[in-house]
């Protein structure tokens, strides 16, 4: 009897032993969120225009999802401008996904005219992962501008 439990003890460890490399790697398990199973996107406020300076109109905002395409809820989301010159930046960064994965961040054009670029990384272990680009368009400050806000400012002190 003893030695039918160790037969069938060790039929059971190679069969297991079996199953498990006939896995490879490519088994994900349920909490599972390493970079090879989360993806980002861009979903609102890319492509944008506004003025050197300024933020942009819009909000933009990212949608973070995991292999079976379900949201990711509180994932880090680092947002960067890669080439806007100076004075560019988004706020705030990072942002944290919500329920539905979702994260915005408002953006602030630098002061290079034309194509402004950038990137939303998802934070794996505090380094940069997974990522999806953007881009704005910056034009040229609207000349008098400020200066026809400040006319009519003080137009009304003299009343």
């Amino acid at each position: 009897m003893s030695l039918a439990l160790t037969r069938f003890a060790a039929f059971r460890t190679s069969l297991a032993l079996a199953l498990i490399s006939a896995c490879g790697s490519d088994l994900v398990l349920p909490g599972d969120d390493t970079p090879s199973t989360i993806t980002i996107r861009i979903v609102n406020g890319d492509g944008q225009t506004g003025e050197v300076g300024e933020r942009l109109d819009e909000p933009l905002e990212v949608e973070v999802t995991d292999v079976t395409g379900e949201p990711v809820q509180d994932a880090s989301i680092l947002f960067q401008l890669t080439s806007a010159g100076e004075g560019g930046k988004i706020s705030p960064s990072p942002a944290i996904t919500n329920s539905a994965g979702h994260a915005e961040a408002r953006v602030f054009l630098g002061d290079k005219l034309g194509l402004q670029t950038g990137a939303a990384h998802v934070l794996v272990e505090g380094e940069p992962g997974p990522s999806a680009t953007f881009s704005a368009l910056a034009n040229p400050e609207q000349p008098g501008k400020d200066d026809d806000e400040d006319k009519h400012d003080h137009e009304d002190d003299d009343d």
